[in-house]
């Protein structure tokens, strides 16, 4: 008895609850810091291995994969490399999980499980970098495919949630989509790595650049899309609910 009128009190609660009191938005704050958070450290990481690289190879640097950057046989700032790959793969993890407990539909939870997934294959790249060769192709396929799952359903999400799913993050999951389709159609799938390049120091490799390219498309969308929450965030605080005019 006593336990079904404490039922009948939350339902009269329920029913009493103001429908326009504004929405906590603090999982958003989260997980729009997490994410930014995540590609700083992947952008600091690049950045200070490939700067202490280009002081003792010049421009040819750029011909490197970019797993080499943390090779501690290779590089001299591998240990940053490593160490940002990890701590990028921990802030989006954190993310996503924000992501997952804001609810917003079944394909943001797609979402956020394949973004938990790629910050797990990120923290174990930098775990493992290209010294542990074995383990460091199983991270680096886990991370292709992984990139591939979070883009399409990014995509797919963004009739339901517009405000959330931007151009600018639309247009880089498209991006990101096609060079993950396009390096996963290339992979050597018994060695689960790219073949080499035949090239020289004067000419690109294609297959090279977009292999260089694909960090730099997950930080433009890590950032795009920590800018579409706090746009979020920013839209619902001016909104005046009716019972206050």
């Amino acid at each position: 008895m006593c336990s079904l009128s404490r039922y009948c009190w939350n339902i009269t609660l329920m029913k009493n609850t103001d429908p326009l009191q504004p929405v906590n938005y603090d999982l958003h704050r989260f997980f729009m810091f997490m994410i930014s958070l995540g590609a700083i450290c992947i952008l600091f990481g690049i950045g200070v291995a490939l700067w202490a690289q280009y002081q003792s190879d010049g421009t040819s640097v750029f011909f490197y994969r970019s797993e080499l950057l943390g090779n501690y046989s290779h590089s001299p700032y591998a240990f940053i490399y490593n160490i940002a790959l990890m701590l990028a793969g921990f802030f989006i993890l954190i993310a996503m999980v924000a992501l997952y407990n804001i609810g917003l539909s079944q394909i943001t939870l797609l979402m956020a499980l394949a973004g938990a997934w790629l910050g797990l294959s990120l923290f174990c790249m930098g775990m493992f970098p290209v010294n542990y060769l074995r383990l460091h192709h199983l991270a680096t396929f886990s991370y292709l495919f992984s990139t591939l799952m979070l883009y399409f359903f990014t995509i797919l999400a963004r009739p339901a949630h517009p405000n959330l799913c931007t151009y600018p993050t639309i247009f880089f999951s498209t991006l990101g989509f096609i060079v993950a389709l396009i390096l996963l159609m290339k992979l050597n799938w018994q060695a689960l790595s790219f073949p080499s390049c035949k090239h020289s120091n004067e000419q690109a490799c294609w297959l090279l650049f977009m292999v260089w390219l694909r960090p730099v498309i997950l930080l433009a969308w890590c950032f795009s899309l920590g800018l579409s929450v706090k746009h979020i965030i920013q839209s619902s605080s001016l909104v005046t609910p009716v019972h206050e005019q």
